[in-house]
């Protein structure tokens, strides 16, 4: 149904219906007077799981529907409350449930890392039957390269590169490049670039050879890319914080596929979380393990914040051992914040005053509900504000050097000082 010239409700159809009613269902809302609502796949007009404020207007982008305006929190679905502003201030634009996006073109730069050597973006290339393809075989990691006052500077890139080594350790790969040479890489990447801050993706995969299971002859490539990444979840959510939901899927059992390792196999399960969050209208999921505590996001680690202490699930909760988290910890010890790694129960989430994600995409991100349930005030809380502020002083470096978090990238090009 159609409501008036600024909201469109729709009617979700059931999927024996989707191609037999979609005719009935544009001439319905035409007849409603309203602004020529659309039929998008199984869904009428904007139906794809709340309300959108704005003109609901045909611009042919998520499952085919689109419209102008802000998207509004799950909790305030059934109030029926439209919000505007915020975002046609900053000049962006719902299309179908996801505001914007984040890396929606990614912008190629001129050269990959390849086993030792600098090859052109287009030509970092693998055959399709490659063992990874077919099996996932694969380990990686996300790393950051912040633009500080001195030049760009690699956070926390050693301890990503152990952690690369540990993952192919568990998978039996035999990476050859040490932590150095593997530190040494990126640096070139962001000079050779012309880069002043970016995401690395370093990724190992067995190659080209036996196409069975076992991989008997399949070489080990080492792949390191760079390009920029914004916002994992969104230029706004740092500040506003974002709608999650508890996911359905469970995340990996113990001694299935080993949670320790960031492998590509993994993030099958990792897919499926973050596939239905955003069919249903949420940012993000929230995984419980296998005995129904929770244990991470689909990318990130989790936080929760009761009484002015923090809890975070332990690594027995089959979640990765975050660098992020990590870093989270010893900010928190900094600030005098107690912080303890203990199961979390389902409803402990409904209950918190503050829950936040981190992880070297996402940051350290507020969460403003779960499950259409808001957390504590509906916005970012004091804790987790106070150690946004301080993770953002040390990886700008507007703070004293701590312990090697940050390495400077050499002969870099300086920032241009106002």
């Amino acid at each position: 149904m159609l409501v008036g010239r600024r909201r469109a409700v729709g009617k979700r159809l059931p999927p024996e219906d989707w191609g037999e009613k979609t005719g009935a269902a544009k001439d319905h809302l035409r007849e409603r007077g309203g602004p020529g609502g659309r039929v998008c796949g199984r869904w009428i007009a904007d139906s794809a799981g709340g309300l959108v404020a704005g003109e609901a207007r045909r611009r042919g982008s998520w499952d085919g529907c689109a419209a102008v305006g802000k998207r509004i929190r799950p909790m305030d679905w059934r109030r029926g409350e439209t919000r505007r502003g915020s975002l046609a201030e900053a000049g962006g634009e719902v299309r179908g449930r996801r505001v914007g996006g984040y890396n929606r073109s990614m912008k190629p730069t001129a050269k990959i890392w390849h086993n030792g050597r600098l090859i052109n973006w287009d030509d970092a290339k693998i055959h399709v039957l490659s063992h990874v393809t077919s099996y996932g075989s694969s380990v990686f990691e996300g790393i950051r390269c912040y633009v500080t006052k001195k030049g760009p500077a690699i956070f926390r890139g050693r301890e990503h590169m152990r952690r690369l080594q540990d993952s192919a350790k568990i998978y039996r790969m035999d990476l050859k490049y040490t932590v150095d040479e593997l530190m040494a890489a990126m640096d070139e990447l962001v000079r050779v670039n012309g880069m002043e801050s970016c995401y690395f993706r370093p990724i190992v995969m067995r190659g080209y050879g036996d196409v069975g299971v076992l991989p008997g002859n399949n070489p080990i490539e080492t792949y390191v890319a760079c390009w920029e990444w914004g916002k994992y979840l969104g230029e706004d959510a740092l500040a506003r914080g974002v709608d999650v939901c508890v996911s359905s899927w469970t995340r990996i059992a113990p001694n299935t596929l080993p949670a320790m390792a960031k492998a590509g196999a993994n993030y099958m399960n990792a897919q499926l979380i973050r596939m239905e969050a955003a069919l249903n209208g949420y940012a993000e999921g929230i995984a419980l393990d296998e005995a129904g505590y929770v244990s991470e996001g689909s990318g990130e680690n989790i936080f929760v914040v009761r009484d002015g202490k923090i809890v975070t699930p332990p690594l027995g909760a089959s979640v990765l051992p975050g660098i992020t988290r990590d870093t989270v910890m010893e900010l928190a010890r900094t600030l005098g914040i107690p912080i303890v790694e203990s199961l979390v129960p389902r409803e402990m989430l409904y209950i918190a005053d503050e829950v936040f994600f981190s992880g070297t995409a996402a940051e350290i991100t507020p969460v403003r509900s779960v499950d259409r349930i808001e957390i504590g005030s509906g916005s970012r809380g004091p804790i987790t504000e106070k150690l946004q502020k301080l993770f953002f002083d040390v990886v700008e470096g507007n703070v004293p050097e701590r312990a090697g978090w940050l390495t400077p990238v050499s002969g870099a090009r300086q920032p241009v000082q106002v």
